[in-house]
């Protein structure tokens, strides 16, 4: 995805703290720069490690 607002960034933040409540990891693959500087501007970029590729996220 290209983009990412504060609702989808709300998204992923209800996504982690459920996959943290299941006892999982919740990994992005393939993070474009814009997307990752919203994560940095919304302060939650450490909750989401990013990898190139599904095989390196796995």
């Amino acid at each position: 995805m290209p983009y990412i607002d504060s609702a989808g960034i709300g998204c992923l933040v209800n996504g982690y703290v459920s996959h943290q409540n299941a006892g999982q990891r919740l990994r992005l693959v393939g993070v474009t720069d814009r997307v990752r500087t919203a994560l940095r501007v919304a302060n939650v970029e450490q909750f989401f490690p990013v990898f190139s590729s599904v095989a390196d996220a796995e």
